[in-house]
């Protein structure tokens, strides 16, 4: 009796490249990957905007840290207890500088990117970019701000005795976790490289994009310890924070794959079919993607 082979087949089925999907292709190529509603958007980064900007108004009717003058440092782990007695001035001020840099250089990019790819969709598409860009930058801040207030974690100056009481006991000495500095700058490394990879897929630069970016938001975050402004653990959150928003946003604004011509309703899916393959030996499932 022979035993029934039981065996699985996948085709692979592509349609034909045509001089029209060349065009299309060339038309579609640098272009904006996003999609947006500005009846949504608009608000959503309005009131994001309100949400981290409400707590600076009142901060200065809350108190200092929970633990006062009387910071027990023993309650650190030993990683973050290595930062206490750093008060580097200048890595303060480099830090301040790199997260501004942070935020407006990846619209300067974007318009150099428009002037030398001269996209299809032209200044209309690096105005959804920026608008993108804008609006997950204002979902970093909230929630950033929001959590900032709901923790309350001491700074690290904040246990060194040496310090002025009144620099230790100001309501921003309570604001420690998670980084803003670090993950506003990690937030916009992730969506510019984000963007840049979606307009130019094929593009030699997309690497050294997320490799600079992301290294100019490493150093932010090096520096806002060595400043004594934060823990590592406030750093790494606000690195993985900041990155995750800077992708979430900018990957629900990106536009369908189905991609249609002016005046063609005839779009290009992705499709998969299953079906009985029989063999000589046995029987099989085809499954096709086309």
């Amino acid at each position: 009796m022979r035993i029934l082979d039981l065996c699985i087949v996948i085709g692979l089925a592509f349609p034909a490249q045509s001089v029209a999907d060349d065009q299309r292709d060339k038309e579609l190529a640098n272009r904006s990957p996003y999609e947006v509603d500005l009846a949504l958007d608009l608000p959503v980064t309005f009131g994001a905007g309100v949400v981290s900007l409400v707590p600076e108004l009142v901060k200065s009717e809350l108190g200092g840290p929970w633990c006062g003058l009387s910071c027990d440092p023993s309650g650190l782990n030993g990683l973050d207890r290595k930062v206490l007695g750093n008060h580097s001035s200048g890595a303060r001020i480099a830090s301040d500088a790199l997260v501004i840099s942070g935020m407006v250089l990846p619209h300067l990019a974007g318009l150099l990117d428009a002037l030398i790819s001269k996209p299809s969709d032209g200044w209309g598409g690096y105005a959804k970019d920026s608008l993108v860009l804008i609006e997950t930058l204002a979902v970093s801040f909230s929630v950033n701000q929001v959590v900032k207030y709901a923790v309350r974690r001491p700074r690290p100056f904040v246990y060194d005795a040496t310090l002025m009481d009144t620099e230790r006991t100001t309501p921003d000495a309570a604001l420690s976790f998670y980084s803003g500095h670090t993950s506003t700058v990690f937030c916009m490394a992730t969506a510019y490289s984000y963007t840049f990879t979606k307009r130019h897929p094929n593009s030699p630069l997309v690497i050294p994009v997320w490799l600079a970016t992301h290294a100019l938001a490493a150093t932010t975050g090096v520096l806002r310890v060595e400043a004594g402004k934060h823990f590592w653990t406030d750093v790494l959150a606000g690195a993985a924070i900041g990155s995750t928003i800077g992708f979430l946003v900018p990957y629900l604004h990106t536009a369908n794959r189905s991609e249609t011509t002016a005046g063609d309703s005839k779009t290009q899916q992705l499709g998969v079919a299953l079906g009985p393959a029989f063999f000589e030996h046995g029987l099989g499932l085809g499954i096709t993607i086309h």
